[in-house]
């Protein structure tokens, strides 16, 4: 009991370390004032943001400003490595939560998709010039990926009021033509990854490393021969700067690259100066991420202690038992190792036909009153497909393996008693309400730190903030399909998947291993697939499904890690229940809170 409340004090402290060095980066340590900011949107919607203000600036002394705009199925945190380097150097930054993502409304009814997609921006900027410590003058745009699609859709709507466009991994005119030409009033870039997967969408080749030779691209900057990377093409004096970086990395990865964002900071420097003269090399994001880090491995280690620590109280310590001993069951490691092997590869190999359709394939965007998170149905009717397959192989393995050897309701963690056949609905409720505890308090925890710090639980792609109402609304209706699949999978765990009872000093570490394996191989595996031939060649191994790969990097770290609660809380209760709510209500959080809400009824 000491060492888990050990363990849950520095938890504690990590999340506090991680909360403190982080906001002491964002704000450069007291020289940029952030606040939360809500505007209105077109249709009425709200969009939440953040706006960075540097020391010193004042109505009678106003500063250059950026928008800052985020991708699909991303949030504002995304992009603060962007946000930090612009306003350490003295740019007013307006970091948004595109409409549908985050805390920002998604388009009411009677909008449809592309509105969710093309909105945001353009409020941004009627919100941000009108401030009167702005320089209207000296106005930037800088988007990623569908952010960039809004940042070209203002500036074709705002012509001359903008001054530079920073385009991230993304293209002036994605489902058509270019936007920008020779003719276009303001300076503009693109920064593109070298091993970008989606560069046949924006930019119409199949090859990132060959966006210099796109017709589209040319078109945009204003050329006929190819594009050399680097260079600046007409003038910063008369608005007419154009030019193409290529970074090396991936379409995600340009949220953690030195060069990308190097090269967007130094863009906008050229075009509209700032008050801090800061090369665009000296850069203090990363250490930023390190502190997001710190605070997504403490609120990981959280969730799990609290557990440990609640269920050594008189209370919930009835829900503690002493579990049954493993099965012994001939040929048990080969056996083990094939049922481990189809139960890590079968999420891998129908990721792609049941996660949902192609990005490209439009059919995604509608969603319902119940459920109006486009991709995170999909990702629930994978889970419960993914579910019913375990299902099966379990009740295989019963009728031919565990049976035989005295499997029951009770030694398969199916029984709410560890001595006898029983289901207690007390016993599932105090369950439940051990579940809602903790998650609660890393809800409140998650507000708190977002509150105070303005900073989220992150590291790359894989982030965790707490829901608001709306969030927690949907959640409600998402927690069963993956409840379901935790369900089954702590019932795999406990019984197909379990290890044997082991002696010695890696006794202890084996089973969490082994879940740690089972659960992350397969999608780690489908991941490398589509990631190494798009590092080594420029070409992605699966260039239609370059979305849902991204999706993927996810499930790498949220899988193993619901493997890492289902064998911790499995040993302690010798049942399938804590873990399966546990599971089922972090991942629905997490998912919830990162997806778009694409629910446009007419």
């Amino acid at each position: 009991m000491k060492t888990r409340k050990i363990v849950l004090i520095i938890s504690l402290v990590l999340i506090l370390i991680g909360s403190m060095l982080g906001y002491g980066i964002q704000t450069d340590y007291g020289n940029v004032d952030i606040k939360e900011v809500q505007f209105t949107g077109t249709f009425g919607n709200t969009i939440h943001g953040y706006l960075y203000i540097p020391k010193g600036v004042t109505k009678d002394k106003p500063a250059p400003a950026v928008i800052n705009c985020h991708g699909y199925i991303n949030t504002k945190e995304v992009q603060t490595g962007f946000s930090i380097e612009f306003a350490r150097r003295g740019y007013i930054v307006l970091s948004i939560d595109m409409p549908g993502h985050g805390y920002s409304d998604a388009v009411p009814p009677g909008a449809s998709g592309f509105d969710g997609f093309f909105s945001g921006t353009t409020e941004a900027f009627k919100y941000l010039s009108g401030l009167d410590i702005v320089d209207k003058s000296k106005i930037a745009l800088e988007g990623h990926s569908m952010g960039g699609w809004n940042a070209a859709q203002a500036a074709q709507t705002f012509g001359e009021k903008i001054n530079t466009v920073v385009l991230v991994d993304s293209a002036s005119g994605t489902f058509g033509p270019a936007l920008f030409d020779e003719n276009s009033p303001f300076n503009h870039a693109v920064t593109f990854g070298d091993s970008d997967e989606m560069v046949l969408m924006f930019w119409e080749v199949p090859n990132a490393r060959e966006i210099n030779k796109s017709p589209k691209l040319k078109k945009s900057i204003g050329v006929t021969e190819d594009i050399e990377y680097g260079k600046i093409y007409g003038s910063f004096e008369n608005k007419t700067a154009r030019a193409v970086f290529q970074t090396p990395d991936t379409h995600a990865g340009a949220h953690m690259s030195r060069e990308a964002i190097g090269a967007a900071v130094g863009f906008v420097q050229d075009a509209m100066p700032a008050g801090s003269v800061i090369p665009s090399t000296d850069q203090v994001w990363p250490m930023h991420e390190f502190a997001k880090l710190l605070n997504l491995i403490g609120i990981g280690l959280f969730i799990i202690f609290l557990g440990g620590v609640l269920l050594d109280t008189k209370y919930f310590g009835t829900l503690v038992q002493e579990g049954p001993q493993t099965l012994n069951i001939r040929g048990g490691k080969a056996i083990w190792a094939v049922l481990a092997l189809i139960t890590t590869a079968f999420p891998a190999l129908i990721y792609f036909k049941y996660k949902g359709p192609t990005f490209l394939d439009a059919s995604f965007l509608p969603g319902s009153a119940l459920a109006p998170q486009g991709i995170t149905t999909a990702i629930a009717r994978w889970s419960v497909i993914n579910g019913v397959m375990f299902l099966v192989l379990f009740l295989v393995w019963h009728f031919a393996f565990g049976k035989k050897e005295g499997g029951t309701l009770v030694t398969y963690g199916i029984s709410t008693s560890s001595e006898k056949k029983e289901f207690s609905w007390n016993y599932i409720g105090k369950t439940a309400l051990l579940a809602g505890i903790i998650l609660g308090c890393t809800q409140l925890i998650a507000a708190l730190v977002g509150h105070i710090f303005k900073i989220d639980f992150r590291f790359w792609v894989i982030g965790f903030k707490a829901l608001d109402f709306a969030h927690i609304k949907m959640g409600l209706v998402y927690f069963w399909p993956f409840f379901f699949f935790f369900l089954i999978g702590a019932l795999a765990a406990q019984t197909y998947l379990r290890t044997k009872k082991l002696e010695g000093k890696y006794a202890v570490v084996i089973p969490y291993l082994a879940a740690i394996l089972v659960n992350g191989l397969g999608m780690f595996v489908l991941v490398l697939m589509q990631y190494v031939p798009a590092i080594t060649t420029g070409i992605a191994g699966f260039p239609n499904f370059t979305l849902e790969a991204i999706v993927g990097f996810q499930f790498i770290v949220t899988l193993p890690f619901a493997g890492i609660i289902a064998t911790y809380f499995s040993k302690k209760t010798s049942n399938i229940y804590l873990p399966a709510f546990i599971n089922a209500g972090f991942i629905t959080m997490y998912v919830v809170i990162g997806q778009a809400i694409h629910y446009f009824p007419k």
